[in-house]
């Protein structure tokens, strides 16, 4: 249950950030743009479902190295681009050149944002475990003094 309920946040953490972009992405570059809501929405939930799909490429029986671990991020971007860019032509999301180059980039940018937001997520729980150390550490020298 614990795992169904990381990777539901994970998804809607990722959808958020989607959201975030296109925002800024239609803000930016096409401001009076008006967006069929119910396909849209349903199509990006797609996007999200791809996205954590792709994140497959992290998982390792073992802790990553920090090489390991660039070499996968370098390798779920290309994966991100390759997968959701077609998809996001098929559907009409980009049309020329340029708008590839910007959509790329947008894909670029969530996925930092992504890592970010993982960033903190993992430091707040490295804290919240080092303190669980910390009052372990201290009821066993509480109990070891007599």
């Amino acid at each position: 249950m614990k795992n169904i309920m990381l990777w539901a946040r994970r998804y809607v953490t990722i959808y958020g950030i989607i959201m975030l972009c296109t925002f800024f992405m239609c803000l930016l570059f096409n401001p009076t743009s008006e967006l069929p809501v119910v396909s849209y929405f349903g199509r990006i939930m797609v996007f999200t479902l791809l996205s954590l799909l792709s994140m497959v490429v992290y998982y390792s029986r073992d802790e990553l190295t920090p090489k390991g671990w660039w070499l996968r991020t370098a390798l779920h971007a290309l994966l991100l681009e390759a997968m959701l860019l077609p998809l996001a032509h098929r559907w009409g999301f980009w049309y020329s050149g340029t708008d590839i180059i910007v959509y790329a980039a947008f894909i670029l940018l969530a996925k930092a944002l992504w890592h970010l937001v993982d960033y903190g997520i993992s430091a707040r729980t490295a804290a919240q475990i080092n303190e669980r150390i910390r009052e372990n550490r201290l009821e066993k020298r509480k109990d070891m003094i007599p």
